[in-house]
């Protein structure tokens, strides 16, 4: 996305939407036709009403009694009538059809690319994720999203007025072709006028981007952070922060919606003066039959409307145009910063998993050098060491979200780049201090919404017991809020683990499993795990030295030595 312009946005538009833009082209080709017949056919219906005596037509009327004798038919004000009612019945199931295109192409491409941005994210590089702030990936995918199908369904809209201004100036040319002078000062004029505004609106557009990006954020930080925040008296004052995006988010809708609304109310007084002046004009000076100045009248109003329509489109297009701009460049930067996949799928999870002379840095800091060793199945590994000495960067590699910067990790006999990645993080279970519970209830959490367990009462109430949570095996259909809000600390690191202990992994990590945990269910805890390594190769993550005499094998990263 080089060029942020009109014409690049009509591309993606055409790429998005496919075959489906050529259809409603097509139909309102039809639609705008058989309105601009019914337009001319009110010149007969005028003439029957006041002239019956004429025995002379020319213009319009000429148009129209030569086109029935050609057909044998009379014309009568009932058969006139007739068509009038047929011709705008199907006129308006054409734009019904139309309208119902329009919004098949918009909401179908929304779901698409919401879609294609999950999926991206799915593949996306994890050091590339953490980079980004959460409120931007919940405003692409929501808001920008909605600015996109906005967007469309505002070229589509263009789309239609320039089809009608072009079958309306066509007929123009037909009727008196001076008139499309007039049609140029219409043009023209509404540029000069509206030039400054498109101006102003890009510029807030891509303002909004920003504002609700940093609103996003701080409604998910309000969230996950409500008790600290309620219970320190910091609410009132974070929640200033955040009226303080609403109130610029805020201000410039209010801009947008003030260009908006003054381009939609320039119509109908455009459109007034245009018929007004062009009858005395015609009429009055130049003494033309009334009916045909009325036709010509009422297509140009609907020519002029049209122009103020395509003006309000284009000044709504660049007020989403950001969005788009926004969600193109954020998918590309997500496909060139696709993690590295493997291609094995077939792997031996009961072997070694080896760690030889791993290194890793991070902004140019050594997190870990040189670390050799080897993690049997069947046991349990203690990594001990003190916070930020790299404790977490170890089972990152495990989970093959980061790779080392030298070295290599070994499972199966393989190196851990040529394994596929889904297929390592499949026999996977983690625990982490994050205590990651979702909206849902424990049973939807336990079994992370795999219809195959949701009923399989017998497995989740085992893997209840052996992470000491058997004690809400009676609030199992229980919907715990957002993050577990309605659960104390312990008991969401007890049902995490009873989760992990579910999904019945080969490898089984742990970060500080049991800093929530009162006396009582840490002792519980760490004698279910020796029960637990005759089925896992357990990693426990630890600054505790009381977890020491657990592991089969210890780690210390503070002396880079087998205890």
């Amino acid at each position: 996305m080089k060029r942020k312009s009109l014409l690049n946005l009509f591309r993606i538009c055409w790429i998005r939407s496919s075959w489906k833009l050529p259809v409603l082209v097509l139909i309102c080709l039809f639609s705008s036709i058989l309105e601009l017949i019914g337009i001319g056919l009110v010149v007969p219906l005028i003439n029957i009403s006041f002239r019956k005596d004429s025995t002379s037509s020319e213009g319009i009327m000429k148009f129209f009694e030569d086109f029935f004798n050609y057909i044998n038919l009379d014309i009568s004000l009932n058969i006139i009538l007739l068509i009038i009612l047929t011709i705008f019945i199907f006129k308006n199931l054409f734009v019904f059809l139309g309208d119902i295109i329009r919004i098949w192409i918009t909401t179908g491409i929304r779901k698409s690319i919401q879609n294609e941005i999950i999926s991206l994210y799915e593949k996306v590089d994890y050091k590339y994720f953490i980079l980004k702030r959460a409120g931007e990936h919940s405003n692409l995918i929501i808001r920008e999203c909605d600015r996109y199908q906005s967007l469309l369904n505002n070229v589509t809209k263009l789309i239609i007025s320039l089809i009608s201004i072009l079958i309306f100036s066509s007929s123009i040319v037909f009727l008196d072709s001076k008139i499309l002078f007039f049609i140029s000062i219409i043009f023209f004029g509404t540029i000069i006028i509206l030039v400054p505004i498109i101006n102003k609106t890009k510029f807030f557009a891509q303002s909004n981007v920003k504002f609700y990006s940093d609103l996003n954020s701080s409604l998910i930080d309000l969230v996950k952070n409500y008790s600290y925040l309620k219970g320190t008296e910091n609410l009132k004052r974070f929640v200033f922060l955040i009226n303080k995006r609403i109130n610029g988010i805020l201000r410039i809708n209010r801009i947008l919606g003030v260009f908006s609304s003054l381009l939609t109310n320039l119509k109908e007084p455009t459109g007034i003066i245009i018929v007004v002046c062009l009858i005395y004009f015609k009429v009055s000076i130049q003494q033309e039959p009334l009916e045909d100045v009325i036709v010509l009248s009422f297509i140009l109003y609907r020519t002029a409307q049209r122009i103020l329509d395509i003006q309000n489109n284009w000044q709504r297009i660049h007020e989403s145009s950001a969005g788009v701009f926004f969600a193109e460049e954020t998918m590309r930067d997500l496909i060139e910063n696709s993690e590295p996949i493997g291609k094995v799928k077939k792997i031996d999870f009961e072997s070694i998993l080896k760690f030889q002379n791993v290194s890793f840095k991070y902004n140019q800091k050594n997190i870990l050098s040189n670390i050799s060793i080897e993690i049997y199945p069947k046991s349990i590994f203690i990594l001990y060491g003190k916070s930020g000495i790299g404790k977490t960067t170890f089972v990152k590699l495990i989970m093959k979200l980061l790779m080392p910067d030298s070295g290599k990790i070994i499972l199966g006999g393989l190196d851990y780049k040529k394994i596929e990645s889904k297929i390592i993080r499949k026999r996977i279970g983690y625990v982490s201090q994050d205590l990651n519970l979702f909206k849902g209830t424990i049973r939807e959490n336990i079994t992370f919404w795999d219809q195959r367990f949701m009923d399989d009462e017998k497995k989740i109430i085992e893997s209840m017991k052996l992470a000491s949570c058997d004690d809400l095996v009676d609030r199992l259909d229980e919907n715990i809020g957002d993050q577990g809000l309605k659960l104390s600390g312990g008991q969401k690191q007890r049902i995490i683990i009873a989760r992990e202990i579910f999904k019945n992994p080969s490898i089984l990590i742990l970060d500080e499993p049991t800093s929530a945990l009162d006396p009582k269910n840490q002792v519980n805890i760490k004698r279910n795990l020796l029960k637990l390594r005759s089925k896992f190769r357990i990693i426990i993550i630890t600054h505790q030295k009381s977890f020491l005499k657990l592991g089969d094998k210890v780690l210390r990263l503070d002396k880079l030595k087998k205890c």
